[in-house]
């Protein structure tokens, strides 16, 4: 089995854009997308399976993403907020998959060399069902989550949103230390969208590549 059969990725694109008056997954970064690089992220990982959770804006997604072969997974509740939004996308999921990321679309710069560091410590872990990317010991995104949480996920909501959610399963975690700015990288507001510009125009990292996959 190779480390990405049935694994998925789940990215988050349904909600409002507060405080940032942009819709935060459509905005450009080089000459594609912040959505667009979280794609590409994942597809040269490996992954082939990506499901765009979509609701605000859902239609302009749909356009923006034509040309990918994504899965797209309408939230009817995304005006409850992000956590209603993984939901979606996890009860879209098949009984075989066996595990899956959730990325918010305004995170667009995890390096696809992290995913898969993150899938091989998945595959080689008996108790590591949820794996975290860490640097200098911080959490960021994505977390790469076994679907034998899928039960907990789906079962209600959850004051506090998935973080919260699976801190109650810490006994089932594990960190890996990985060399990358992206998974700390967000657009909360204004000044971390300059954040992230700056580090978008002053890296140059291979795994930011601008044509569209249907060129593959």
């Amino acid at each position: 089995m190779s480390n990405t059969e049935n694994i998925a990725a789940v990215i988050l694109a349904a909600g409002y854009s507060f405080p940032m008056k942009e819709f935060k997954p459509l905005i450009k970064l080089g000459n594609i997308t912040a959505l667009e690089h979280s794609i590409l992220s994942f597809y040269y990982a490996g992954i082939n399976d990506i499901r765009v959770v979509i609701g605000y804006h859902g239609l302009d997604v749909i356009e923006a993403l034509k040309h990918y072969p994504v899965r797209m997974v309408l939230n009817a509740r995304f005006i409850e907020g992000m956590y209603s939004s993984v939901q979606a996308g996890v009860g879209n999921l098949e009984a075989e998959i066996q595990a899956f990321f959730i990325l918010p679309a305004d995170i667009p710069f995890v390096m696809a060399g992290t995913l898969q560091k993150m899938l091989a410590r998945f595959r080689s872990s008996e108790g590591g069902n949820i794996i975290y990317p860490v640097l200098n010991g911080r959490r960021g995104h994505p977390p790469l989550i076994s679907t034998k949480f899928s039960g907990a996920i789906l079962s209600g909501e959850c004051p506090g949103g998935l973080q919260n959610l699976l801190r109650r399963y810490e006994h089932n975690a594990v960190n890996v230390e990985v060399a990358d700015e992206g998974i700390l990288l967000d657009m909360n507001n204004r000044e971390d969208y300059l954040e992230i510009l700056n580090y978008f125009n002053t890296t140059s990292k291979t795994r930011i590549i601008t044509k569209r996959l249907s060129t593959r």
